[in-house]
């Protein structure tokens, strides 16, 4: 029976259910959800609030249970006379025989790729939107595969998530696709600076929108836009629930405004990443440190290697030998730990602070290092330089 779609203003990662491709259930490729995939609707950043109806018709094509199985039948002859000769001349047959399963029925396939994701391109042929088809794939353990379509013909494929288009889309302007770019990259250098409301139809905003409106704070402070960052942020105080982006921004920056802005950040910033705790820690910039705290983060979090207190031991024995560049590293080490940071608790894979500074060759200086820390962890016996700066 087929299955109808309806679309609700969500454009992307949407689960759909593809009853014929239920027969690629691989427990380790699909984890037995074999007709379980999600699809996105590819829109360049425009303001349209439906998908074209091309991208519709297509989604409608794809839902119809007899097409589905079209497009497994073509995929069969197409994996065996296209893909495998060329994924054999980087991956040998003889070395992963498991990557080049024998492919002589369609119910074969589930030997070797599981629907994963399909994108809708914004190109059309013949009035209906062309589509790729990411497979997660024993040819690919880490990345998986691509495959374009036009209705059940493969146009083309690629590796993991990248693939080229035909040469017909190519001269319409259109390029080589890929996941989603990071928002920093996209938004950064354009002149666009509005802050996006979601449409009354369906009372959503669409992806890049949201990546627009997150990254505007940062946007606007390397602009130098202060007086409108402010205004921004007085109107969007949800802005500051995940400011650490804006805040690292702040840090990076030297200047007057930038030095308010990171002191109004540190008392109202509700969720600091530790991505920008370690930010601050680099930058030995101890009185942001001191306010995060204050304001309720802790120095535990993350754990193991991903403590933060990994980094800086992992610098003090990189560079042990220069007395000068060593220093800088020693003080953060000393400041968490009179802070309170634990070096002993462990993640959820039995690894501690010292998990990454135990890989070193050099196992004299990194148990000396250790044999320091255990020291600071016993108490010292005079006031802490950092307490002396900052009270």
């Amino acid at each position: 029976m087929d299955s109808k779609f309806v679309f609700d203003g969500v454009w992307e990662s949407i689960s759909i259910q593809l009853a014929e491709f239920a027969i690629l259930d691989h427990p380790e490729l699909t984890r037995g959800k074999g007709g379980e995939g999600l699809i996105t609707f590819y829109d360049p950043n425009t303001l349209a609030v439906d998908p074209a109806p091309a991208q519709m018709k297509t989604v409608e094509w794809l839902m119809d249970a007899a097409n589905q199985r079209s497009v497994l039948v073509t995929l069969l002859p197409y994996l065996k006379n296209v893909i495998y000769p060329k994924w054999k001349t980087f991956i040998s047959a003889e070395e992963y025989p498991e990557a080049y399963p024998a492919l002589n029925a369609v119910r074969d396939l589930r030997n070797i790729v599981g629907l994963s994701e399909i994108s809708v391109l914004d190109y059309q042929i013949n009035g209906q939107a062309i589509f790729a088809i990411h497979w997660s794939s024993f040819l690919d353990y880490e990345h998986g595969v691509s495959t374009v379509h036009n209705r059940e013909t493969i146009l083309t494929f690629g590796e993991g998530y990248e693939y080229e288009l035909p040469p017909s889309a190519v001269a319409a302007g259109r390029y080589v696709y890929d996941q989603p770019e990071d928002p920093s990259s996209r938004y950064s250098n354009n002149d666009d600076y509005s802050w996006y409301l979601p449409h009354p139809k369906y009372g959503k905003l669409r992806q890049w929108q949201r990546w627009h409106n997150g990254f505007l704070p940062v946007k606007m402070l390397r602009n130098h836009r202060y007086d409108e960052l402010d205004e921004l942020l007085e109107q969007h105080p949800e802005l500051l629930e995940k400011g650490s982006k804006l805040l690292e921004s702040a840090l990076s920056q030297n200047g007057v405004q930038e030095e308010k802005l990171i002191q109004y950040l540190v008392a109202n910033i509700k969720l600091p990443s530790p991505g920008v705790v370690r930010f601050a820690l680099a930058k030995e910039r101890y009185d942001v440190l001191i306010g995060l705290i204050n304001n309720g983060y802790g120095v535990n979090q993350p754990l193991g290697q991903d403590s933060l207190l990994s980094t800086p031991l992992v610098q003090y024995y990189k560079t042990y030998d220069d007395d000068k560049a060593r220093k800088p590293f020693w003080r953060q080490v000393e400041w968490l730990i009179e802070n309170g940071l634990n070096p002993y608790l462990e993640d959820s894979f039995g690894r501690n602070a010292f998990f990454t500074l135990n890989r070193y060759d050099d196992k004299q200086l990194t148990e000396a290092i250790e044999l320091k820390v255990k020291r600071l962890l016993k108490g010292t016996s005079e006031k802490p330089w950092w307490q002396k700066l900052f009270g």
